[in-house]
């Protein structure tokens, strides 16, 4: 039986191959010519996420951690980005745009920070037992049909920082521009470079790879989300099940950076 309160690192630091590969840049990158959306990334963020109609779907608030390669990847999961610790990891890819990590999974009895996402795409998909490939590439397909008919409806979400003594606050709404689903021979690359994050979900979504590069190209900053997939809980699985697969939220600024909201 799976543990009531699920324990879900987001990052799993692993040196195993590759089998897909993230996309080459098609241009040096620049982070410096970002327009910046305002974050500090110092302060409480709480965001939620709305339908079409408007109407507020769900939302969370975690105090981000910022990894600047100051200190490794491995003791910010340790000491600072446990579940349960409301914290969500942040730092700057390789284009410049504010690349966010949180937990899925059920903490306590409530959801954490991707989990109404996760199960949007995949609830119902994951039996105890093992599964075939044939099986298994079944699921990872109808998992892409639910993350494109997601972002086809029109979801947002609105992205909020506290302000602080010395900067106000922010608040943004982004359009859910598109999804990508790293399922599990794409985590290796995922857990050993998150600075190429967008050239890894272009990779895996091919059908948007011209948004994906937008995010790239674009001289405002977008928002990029990423947060665990489940798989299939068996004996050979119970240590990996929960770490299974990886979602990639692109997140747009429905203003131009500095344009009245």
């Amino acid at each position: 039986m799976k543990a009531i309160a699920v324990l879900l690192f987001v990052i799993l630091l692993t040196l195993a191959s590759l089998t897909v590969s993230a996309q080459e840049p098609e241009a040096t990158p620049d982070p410096e010519q970002k327009n910046d959306l305002g974050y500090g990334w110092e302060m409480p963020i709480t965001f939620s996420v709305y339908n079409a109609s408007g109407a507020r779907l769900w939302g969370h608030t975690f105090t981000p951690v910022i990894y600047g390669g100051e200190v490794s990847l491995e003791d910010i999961r340790d000491r600072r980005f446990q579940p349960g610790q409301h914290t969500g990891v942040v730092t700057i890819e390789d284009w410049g745009n504010p690349f966010l990590i949180v937990h899925s999974g059920i903490f306590g009895g409530a959801p954490l920070e991707g989990e109404e996402f996760r199960h949007e795409f995949e609830s119902g998909l994951w039996p105890e037992r093992a599964m075939s490939n044939e099986e298994l590439d079944a699921n990872y397909e109808r998992i892409r049909e639910n993350t494109a008919e997601f972002v086809s409806q029109n979801h947002t979400m609105r992205i909020r920082e506290e302000g602080s003594q010395s900067n106000p606050a922010v608040d943004l709404r982004f359009d859910v521009a598109a999804i990508a689903y790293i399922d599990p021979s794409g985590v290796p690359a995922y857990s050993t470079n998150t600075r190429n994050i967008l050239g890894l979900a272009q990779a895996f979504d091919l059908e948007n790879a011209e948004v994906w590069q937008d995010a790239m190209d674009s001289p405002d900053q977008y928002v990029i989300m990423a947060f665990c997939g489940w798989g299939p809980y068996t004996p050979d699985t119970r240590d990996s099940w929960y770490i299974w697969a990886r979602y990639i939220v692109l997140l747009r600024p429905q203003s131009p950076v500095g344009a009245p909201t």
